[in-house]
């Protein structure tokens, strides 16, 4: 234990070292330890090897410690083009890095480089420890032009379908109309299904829906079809019917629709299944399918029409029934419904399997002669793209072009268009919503953009549609309060 006077001295010892620091004295107590530490770059943008840059992009690199402005200047922050051209700029700095601004856009189709100098420092006066130099690249130039049609209090759901001269908006069993033209929205009948049936499909007079609603209390399948011209509701038959299940695809031929696939329940169990039935309006009947030769049972494929089969793809699935043994699918057939038979599809062209995910989100898409598999990888953000040529029954590859995750797409007359949250193949360095949709045009194999004037800048997506001359692209943005922005894309 300390005595009285022990105690005195011992705190005197404990404070006068940070007295005499406190007040400019020198020795061991004088102040903090200074900072030599050489600081790093952590970040650039454009990120390295980008090659779908924007032509209104700016570079810009961050640092692990606060920069010193003056030694960011245009000897120590260099941009160049592929012709070892120096890019014309203003640079702006603080905080942690600095931004280039070309003083106009980027070149279409052109290589660039950047510079930092090891001449630059942070806030004490160190300089980095090597120079960064790293490369990207621009895209085609933009074509086309895009028009801000309505913004409007609605929120819609993410089933829309063009009727000839409106677009109809399927939310729950509530319908939309939304006029391009005239910008007049109008309802439509209700009583329709009480949630989302993900197999709808529009015959081009009626919408026919069939399967178990989305976020509701119903259980069980539940059929119903929308008259466009009557504007009305009716149910369907049930007899015959497929047993219940989610996860199927659905098609329209042009006199039938033709449900297939997904997962059901089997003594309560959750089962994959192979099954799947015809339904004809005009008849209001049910009609079985064979199961001979079909593709093994899975669930969440994607299902195409090409005007005399059913195409299958993809999806989770497995040749054991049970769930647990499921994995992702690069397999698939093709159903004549005329002749009720399956015929094997001849499978992708091989490739390394990129992670499990490699074949999730899968979407398909038409041109009238091909099929486009588009790829969503969400594991390594690789995009592996595919062209189905179902009258020689191959594939063939698709050149690389930007990566869209959780892209849309549809055909619009002369091209795949495809948007979404763009993505390069560096892991996080997102682009816009929606602003540099890309165009993929199959008869050159070659990947072009949309021009980015008065883009969408969506939040979330809501659909989209080709009319014959345009697309219409839907999507919901908070403003104050969440709004339904409806824009027009003319090539």
């Amino acid at each position: 234990m300390l005595r009285k006077g022990s105690f005195l001295i011992f705190m005197l010892v404990l404070i006068l070292p940070f007295t005499l620091g406190s007040s400019g004295g020198s020795g061991c107590g004088s102040g903090s330890i200074p900072d030599t530490e050489p600081p790093v770059i952590t970040s650039v943008r454009p990120c390295e090897s980008h090659r779908w840059v924007p032509l209104d992009a700016v570079i810009s690199f961050g640092m692990s410690d606060l920069v010193q402005p003056s030694s960011v200047t245009s000897s120590t922050f260099i941009v160049r083009d592929q012709f070892n051209q120096r890019v014309p700029g203003t640079i702006s700095k603080g905080g942690t890095g600095a931004t280039f601004t070309p003083s106009q856009p980027l070149s279409p189709n052109m290589g660039y480089s950047a510079l930092v100098t090891r001449a630059v420092k942070d806030d004490s006066g160190n300089p980095l420890g090597q120079d960064k130099l790293w490369y990207f690249g621009t895209g085609p130039a933009g074509t086309g032009t895009w028009t801000l049609l309505t913004v409007d209090d609605r929120l819609l759901g993410d089933q829309s379908f063009w009727t000839g001269s409106e677009v109809m908006f399927l939310t729950g069993g509530k319908l939309d109309f939304f006029n391009p033209g005239t910008g007049i929205w109008r309802s439509g009948a209700t009583g329709g299904p009480p949630g989302r049936i993900s197999t709808t499909v529009w015959t081009g007079t009626d919408l026919i829906m069939w399967g178990i609603p989305e976020q509701s209390a119903i259980t069980t399948v539940t059929g119903a079809i929308y008259n466009l011209a009557s504007d009305s509701w009716s149910s369907m038959a049930a007899s015959g019917a497929p047993t219940s299940r989610g996860g199927a695809s659905a098609v329209w031929t042009g006199t039938e629709m033709i449900i297939w696939g997904g997962m059901h329940l089997v003594d309560d169990a959750a089962e994959f299944t192979k099954t799947g039935g015809r339904y004809n309006p005009a008849t209001d009947s049910w009609s079985t399918m064979t199961t001979t030769d079909a593709p093994i049972s899975r669930m969440g494929h994607v299902a195409m029409w090409t005007g005399s089969e059913m195409i299958v793809w993809g999806g989770i699935g497995t040749s054991d029934p049970v769930y647990i043994y499921s994995k992702y699918l690069d397999s698939g057939g093709r159903y004549d419904p005329v002749a009720d038979t399956w015929t094997p599809m001849r499978y992708s062209p091989p490739y390394e399997m990129r992670g499990r995910d490699a074949y999730m989100n899968t979407k398909v898409v038409t041109t009238g002669t091909e099929i486009i598999l588009y790829v969503d990888n969400t594991v390594d953000w690789s995009f592996i793209n595919s062209i189905y040529y179902s009258d020689t029954d191959s594939w063939s590859w698709m050149s690389t072009g930007p990566y869209h995750q959780y892209g849309e797409l549809f055909w619009a007359g002369n091209a795949l268009m495809a948007f979404g949250d763009a993505q390069s193949q560096c892991y996080g360095d997102r682009l816009s919503s929606i602003r540099y949709a890309s165009l993929y045009y199959p008869d050159t194999n070659t990947w072009g953009r949309t021009v980015p004037n008065n883009d969408p800048d969506f939040h979330i997506q809501r659909g989209s549609v080709w009319t014959g001359s345009e697309a219409i692209i839907v999507g919901q943005q908070y403003m104050n309060g969440m709004k339904t922005k409806i824009y027009k894309y003319t090539p």
